[in-house]
């Protein structure tokens, strides 16, 4: 017969480690987490991309910029080629496309500072179901944390 153990709910401590890279709290007296000042670090914080253009800076402190391509972009009829350029590197630099449901559906990660660019065919009719808002995600990431400005340009052909 294995032995029964009996733990009260005040001497059990459960250790979640590597969850993420804040501090623990253990108390009251622990400091919480700081928040990244860098407000586009996420999928949830993405940028609107209200514009055809954005500009932006990659670093080692600052490995992602998310944006979300706004309903204003999309026209839900709208049947032809999505261009997502990305231009400006002085480093490696690589985008990523992804749909409402965070599915990634099209990248282009040359290993160089050379563009980037992403040609998607849009359709409307198609989409419509997963795109009524024209909701995509694009992320503009340094795999190496290279130092690099860019320009991100997003147009329909």
């Amino acid at each position: 017969m294995k032995p029964f153990i009996a733990l009260s709910a005040l001497s059990l401590t459960v250790l979640l480690g590597g969850c993420d890279n804040y501090p623990d709290v253990v108390d009251s007296n622990s400091p919480g987490p700081t928040p990244d000042s860098e407000t586009n670090d996420t999928f949830f914080n993405a940028d609107s991309l209200d514009t055809n253009t954005v500009s932006g800076t990659l670093s080692n402190d600052n490995l992602t910029d998310y944006y979300k391509t706004s309903s204003s972009l999309f026209n839900e009829r709208f049947n032809g080629q999505m261009t997502i350029t990305l231009t400006g590197t002085g480093g490696n630099a690589d985008i990523e496309l992804f749909d409402s449901n965070l599915n990634l559906i099209s990248w282009s990660r040359t290993e160089d500072s050379s563009e980037e660019e992403i040609i998607y065919w849009y359709s409307g009719a198609a989409d419509s179901h997963r795109d009524v808002d024209g909701q995509h995600y694009i992320l503009v990431s340094t795999p190496n944390g290279d130092t690099s400005d860019y320009t991100l340009t997003f147009t329909f052909n």
